[in-house]
């Protein structure tokens, strides 16, 4: 089963990521708001460039990515008129733990690991869009993810493409 690589994705280490051209008017401004609300953050991330990765239509041939501190746009499989896809990824010793899966479009999350069993995946949106403050969060999941090798299958959806970014519960809440 091909496995996407999973770096550190704390969202707390965003200071240097963030493109700061010293301008700490900018910086304090957005720090206030990311800590008044995190999904401020999460917004400015979903829209930032994004890592280009194509799903595959089976989890045995799903793309190897390495994730880092990035939205990845995932382009996701048709399948007779409604999207889905695989990606497999790991999660580094030095960065298991409890995540926040966002996503851009309303669509089912489900996470595999290595052995086949299929992890406890918690629907954290009850209506659409996920927050009060960035309608592009359409789907927000959370998942404990220890150190090892998972598999994501995406979808069904109506879009072709789907922003995902992962962040440590922590920073998410």
């Amino acid at each position: 089963m091909a496995l996407l690589i999973l770096g550190s994705l704390a969202l707390a280490a965003c200071g240097g990521d963030d493109g700061d051209d010293g301008n700490t008017a900018t910086t304090t401004t957005s720090t206030t708001d990311e800590e008044e609300n995190p999904d401020v953050h999460t917004c400015e991330h979903l829209g930032e460039a994004s890592v280009q990765v194509a799903a595959s239509a089976d989890a045995a041939t799903a793309p190897v990515e390495e994730l880092g501190h990035v939205t990845y746009e995932v382009t996701l499989q048709n399948m007779q008129g409604v999207y889905s896809g695989f990606m497999g990824l790991t999660v580094p010793a030095d960065a298991g733990g409890e995540y926040v899966v966002f996503l851009t479009t309303a669509t089912d999350l489900k996470v595999v690991d290595s052995t086949s069993t299929t992890l406890t995946v918690t629907d954290d949106c009850t209506e659409k869009p996920c927050s009060d403050v960035c309608a592009t969060i359409l789907s927000r999941y959370e998942v404990n993810l220890p150190a090892g090798d998972y598999t994501l299958a995406i979808g069904p959806t109506a879009d072709a493409k789907v922003r995902v970014l992962f962040s440590a519960t922590a920073h998410a809440q």
